[in-house]
């Protein structure tokens, strides 16, 4: 890793295998203070296999969840069940809206766009082919990666390849079954994360377009999920890149890295009204992290990258994970390079422009035999209660964390 584009390569890398997202589920818990470790419960919610609820949602009294190929049930959020997904094929579902008396998973199957419903999380339906779910002219391939509900439906978010190299793509449903294709759709190379707010909604977008490898940041709003608009750019768009999207209190805040000269760091943008954004200051929360006691390697940090994955709110304020990653000096390989190290890092803020990174105790783990590196964690969400963190390990696979209620 000897420049910013081979960093931003392994990056890009290493977000093919984080997991994708997080909740919060109960109410009640005890309070901590980041003035030592926060108490976080391990849960693994699969013993017999690495798989695991990456996406899920409060649903009555009891929980939801999808992962790839099943749809995932609990009562509490620490038992789980798991329930194929019809017809998922050599796809699966990537994410998992309620919707008014109904759930809404969306996903591909060989290589095209689709979406399952269900009205009680155990029996799930495929949804017809859509044509307006299909590849448009000159893409080989669709799918849907993030969908919200907002004041005129659904609004599913993916991204199409094919020969006219890749591009985002938005449909807007009633009820997860029909879809329509956004008419005037927004720009840019990938869609990251879809927001509803009280009067339309924000996408975040990566474009590599611009600036080669190097990804440049892009806000879309719309009203109506249909027609988009993009936000005027600023120049702290450049070499970054969005992953996530939250708004508490009409504060929208999205969290992403940004490329320096020492490595990847976090990255968050504050808006208002998903028109116009500033970056939030930095600040020593979002430099990038080597580990401790690590030496430097080749006049660079231990730690190449450090990112933010997604945010939520949660902990009077907003609630960020990530991942660190980098060359371990202190495990050297028989090439003479470095293991490459990972490990989960998690945030907070009470405006979503000045962030605490918090203890790196935070997610240790502490049974024999556990290695105490965790790949990266990709999401969090607040449901009124204690905080769900949806990660993994080398060794267990998909992974949760139960945090406390609130901390101090």
């Amino acid at each position: 890793m000897n420049s910013k584009a081979s960093r931003h390569r392994a990056h890009t890398a290493l977000t093919g295998v984080l997991v994708t997202a997080v909740l919060v589920a109960g109410c009640g818990g005890t309070t901590s203070s980041t003035g030592g470790p926060v108490r976080w419960e391990r849960i693994d919610p699969s013993p017999a296999s690495d798989e695991g609820p990456l996406e899920i949602v409060a649903w009555g009294d009891a929980y939801v969840g999808v992962g790839a190929h099943s749809a995932w049930t609990s009562p509490d959020g620490r038992t789980w069940q798991a329930t194929p997904l019809p017809d998922a094929g050599d796809g699966g579902a990537t994410a998992l809206v309620a919707l008014a008396g109904q759930l809404v998973a969306v996903g591909s199957v060989s290589m095209r766009a689709t979406a399952w419903t269900s009205v009680d999380g155990l029996e799930w339906q495929r949804i017809p082919d859509d044509f307006d779910l299909q590849p448009a002219p000159g893409f080989a391939s669709t799918e849907l990666s993030r969908v919200t509900a907002g004041p005129v439906g659904l609004v599913a978010a993916g991204t199409e390849w094919g020969d006219r190299g890749q591009h985002p793509g938005v449909w807007r449903s009633a009820d997860g079954r029909d879809w329509v294709r956004a008419t005037a759709p927004p720009g840019g190379s990938g869609a990251r994360d879809i927001l509803a707010t009280a009067d339309g909604y924000v996408l975040a977008v990566a474009d590599n377009a611009r600036t080669g490898e190097m990804t440049h940041a892009a806000f879309w709003f719309s009203s109506d999920g249909l027609e988009w608009t993009a936000a005027p750019d600023i120049h702290s768009f450049g070499n970054a890149e969005p992953q996530g999207l939250a708004v508490r209190d009409g504060t929208i805040v999205a969290v992403g890295y940004r490329v320096t000269s020492t490595g990847l760091a976090p990255m968050v943008w504050t808006s208002t009204d998903g028109r116009a954004w500033a970056p939030a200051p930095d600040t020593p929360a979002l430099a990038w992290w080597p580990f401790p006691g690590a030496t430097p390697v080749g006049g660079q940090g231990a730690l190449q990258g450090t990112a933010m994955s997604n945010v939520h709110t949660g902990w009077s304020g907003f609630i960020a994970v990530g991942s660190h990653w980098g060359l371990d000096p202190s495990k050297p390989q028989p090439d003479g390079s470095f293991a490459l190290a990972i490990r989960g890092g998690v945030w907070r803020s009470a405006d979503g422009r000045t962030w605490e990174l918090l203890p790196d105790e935070l997610l240790s783990v502490s049974e024999p035999g556990m290695a105490t590196v965790k790949y990266g964690l990709a999401g969090v969400s607040e449901l009124g209660g204690r905080p769900l963190i949806v990660g993994a390990t080398p060794e267990l696979g998909v992974t949760l964390w139960l945090g406390p209620a609130s901390i101090e």
